[in-house]
């Protein structure tokens, strides 16, 4: 199959009937589909031109593993992880979330949705742009480049996720002015519609603020008035 326009996504889920309706609906938007039943061979595959994985994290052995050094590993930093799960336990969208995923949904799932929610993701982790005049954001020993979309710790690279980026840049770009939970949610997950799924904004800036070290409490949360980075 010739590369789509739209992008590559693998599919890594064990329950064939899923993987096929996955493929057959992502292909009719567009898309380029792989889909593989074997989570603990995931990671021998090619995945230079992959744009989106989604996998069943908790419903096949190793898939966790997947999840964690697709994020981990700078040949695959370019890849975003959307993990779709039975949803059984209450727990399951936090820990993939930790885990490194850029998004989380249940089982059953609405087609409609899990498109919207690939597109959100590629939008967030457009491919880097050409090299050339950068916009940097500097605090104390943190570099943010808007261009290549990448951070820098007294001179070290931060290892952030796709979402983890965008939701530092945004409270880097509007450093007058608290953002709400809601507000973050729908511009870095490209959402029209908030609700519990905004808690997760809460989880990506803990670990937001775990990454940034001693610039983590820069980042200060006020009840009922949002998210705001403050200078050191």
């Amino acid at each position: 199959m010739a590369s789509s326009t739209l992008g590559k996504i693998l599919v890594i889920d064990s329950d064939a009937h899923i993987a096929e309706l996955l493929r057959y609906n992502l292909t009719a938007e567009g898309y380029e589909v792989q889909t593989h039943p074997d989570a603990s061979t995931a990671l021998k595959l090619d995945y230079s031109d992959v744009r989106v994985v989604i996998i069943d994290e908790f419903g096949q052995p190793g898939a966790d593993d997947v999840v964690r050094n697709l994020t981990l590993r700078p040949a695959t930093a370019h890849v975003g992880v959307i993990v779709c799960s039975a949803g059984e336990n209450p727990g399951e969208a936090i820990t993939a979330l930790d885990d490194g995923a850029d998004d989380y949904i249940a089982k059953p799932f609405s087609l409609r949705e899990m498109i919207a929610r690939v597109r959100a993701v590629m939008r967030r982790r457009r491919p880097m742009p050409a090299a050339g005049s950068a916009a940097i954001c500097s605090v104390g020993p943190l570099n943010v480049n808007f261009t290549t979309r990448t951070a820098t710790l007294h001179g070290r690279p931060l290892n952030l996720s796709p979402t983890e980026y965008s939701i530092l840049a945004m409270l880097l770009k509007n450093r007058d002015r608290h953002l709400s939970r809601i507000e973050i949610f729908r511009q870095v997950w490209n959402s029209p519609e908030a609700g519990s799924n905004e808690r997760v904004v809460d989880t990506n800036i803990s670990r937001l603020r775990r990454k940034l070290e001693e610039l983590g409490p820069s980042i200060h949360n006020h009840s009922g008035s949002g998210y705001i980075f403050v200078d050191p």
